[in-house]
């Protein structure tokens, strides 16, 4: 959400025993370094939460990738935040816990490879930045990254040469640290309609054999 001082900020909501919400009395939990929330996924132990925005205030603009300790009852307590290129769109945590994943362009305004960059998640919930995976050239713009529920593999989801045609990359994930290797591309040549509403969403079923997406759906 966005605060009442304009900035990207955290909801936080406890859930009763009906499944009824009621928002915490100090949330929303505010960024404080940006402008606009991207997305939040949470630990797996449930102690930390990590939550991508944008700056747009920023000259030039940068996105920011905030961590946050999180108490008993719900309330957010800032860990360390770690800035990302400024058309950073997804995050991706590891179902091991081990690694957090963001993907997006490299470099903002133009035809750039994308990139996926990789965090080794620490004990403190602090991250470690691991470097980049760059994907195609002219891999932009970025639509979607998702994994399997075992761990092995990410799929992305982008355009080609200013929405020409669409591609998803199969990435096998090194087990012991996480690194990427790419394995296979599809390449729909057919392109989209421009004036209508791009690629944007992707999934992957429970059991790893099937991607669906906006664009096409895939057996694995």
């Amino acid at each position: 959400v966005t605060d009442s001082n304009n900035q990207a900020a955290v909801s936080v909501f406890s859930i009763s025993s009906t499944g009824s919400l009621a928002e915490l009395a100090a949330s929303p939990f505010s960024a404080g370094n940006s402008t606009f929330p991207l997305g939040v996924v949470v630990s797996l132990d449930g102690q930390y939460l990590y939550a991508l925005s944008g700056d747009n205030n920023a000259n030039p603009s940068t996105c920011v990738l905030n961590a946050y300790s999180i108490a008993a009852d719900g309330t957010l307590t800032p860990v360390n935040n770690y800035s990302l290129p400024e058309e950073t769109e997804f995050l991706y945590l590891h179902p091991t816990g081990r690694w957090l994943y963001t993907y997006g362009n490299g470099v903002s305004g133009g035809e750039v490879p994308s990139v996926i960059e990789k965090f080794t998640v620490g004990l403190s919930g602090t991250l470690t930045d691991d470097g980049t995976f760059t994907l195609e050239t002219f891999s932009y713009p970025v639509w979607g990254l998702v994994g399997d529920n075992s761990g092995k593999f990410l799929y992305t989801l982008h355009g080609q040469f200013a929405d020409s045609y669409t591609m998803v990359d199969a990435l096998s994930v090194n087990g012991g640290a996480g690194d990427l290797t790419e394995v296979s591309t599809y390449t729909d040549m057919g392109g989209i309609v421009l004036t209508a509403s791009p690629p944007e969403q992707e999934a992957i079923d429970s059991t790893g054999r099937f991607v669906f997406s906006t664009v096409a759906d895939f057996s694995t």
